[in-house]
């Protein structure tokens, strides 16, 4: 069906251009990996891991943004529907229906009216039917809902029993390499304001209960609260969240109410630092 909506030199050229910016982008991943190789054992290990986690999170967010405008630029061809569908990697879309729904229903109605009979551009609006808007996320300002599962041990641990500190709730995966990239960032603000009474809870995502403690262990994230039911993407926290990509957080305060949503790279610490002034 693609090749035969897609056919033509403009469309051919429109699909170059694309995989050629995603190219850019893995070289740009890549050289930041030779770096952090090159210094891991000549400096301050967390600093780099912060400052590498920026890094990457800049290169991610930029890659983004220049998509966004392509596929704006050029919605009326049926190639941008391949730009909706790239990755950074395995199992890590540079979109989701989640945060990015407005731009994939935008392409779906362009493109639907202009290649009625489409094969390829039918897939994308039969996507979008099967999967409704998260209905129910939790809003800022309201009670997180409680969460009650397993520990790596099999202890059933309680959100709520971490009420009296602010705490980061963070929905993640061993798979996930922009949680990866984020975890040393977490530790980072961890370790700085744990003493002030926040910390974290951690969900995971993962299947594999060898994998996810495989990743506590190197990420060094051994510190604070870790739960999953090992679900993968049928994991009942995230269903209750309404978190259907990840990375994802929820910044509760000593109440339990949730404060703030999605803090990643520097927004974390700013906003840590404007609850503890420091």
């Amino acid at each position: 069906y693609f090749s035969d909506t897609v056919s033509g030199s403009k469309n051919s050229e429109l699909l170059k251009e694309m995989y050629n910016d995603l190219d850019a982008t893995y070289e740009k991943i890549d050289s930041l990996n030779k770096v952090y190789i090159s210094k891991k054992d000549n400096c301050d290990i967390d600093s780099l891991n912060a400052a590498i986690s920026q890094e990457y999170q800049t290169i991610v967010e930029n890659h983004k943004k220049g998509a966004i405008d392509f596929i704006e630029k050029n919605i009326e061809s049926p190639s941008v529907i391949m730009g909706l569908y790239q990755s950074m990697g395995p199992r890590q879309q540079v979109f989701s229906l989640e945060e990015d729904r407005d731009l994939f229903e935008k392409v779906s109605k362009t493109l639907s009216e202009k290649y009625p009979k489409s094969g390829f551009v039918k897939g994308l609006s039969d996507l979008l039917e099967k999967n409704p808007p998260v209905v129910g996320k939790p809003k800022i300002g309201t009670v997180a809902p409680e969460i009650s599962e397993v520990n790596p041990d099999g202890k059933k641990i309680a959100l709520s029993s971490l009420r009296g500190n602010y705490v980061l709730l963070d929905f993640w995966a061993s798979w996930c390499r922009p949680c990866r990239a984020e975890n040393p960032n977490v530790v980072k603000n961890y370790k700085k304001y744990k003493s002030k009474g926040f910390t974290v809870y951690q969900v995971s995502l993962d299947k594999s209960k060898e994998e996810w403690l495989a990743a506590i262990k190197k990420d060094g994230l051994g510190d604070w609260t870790h739960v999953s039911d090992l679900q993968y993407w049928q994991s009942a926290p995230a269903a209750k969240y309404g978190v259907r990509s990840i990375p994802s957080n929820f910044l509760l305060n000593p109440e339990g109410k949730i404060i703030a949503t999605d803090l990643r790279g520097p927004y974390l610490g700013q906003k840590l630092s404007e609850i503890y002034g420091f």
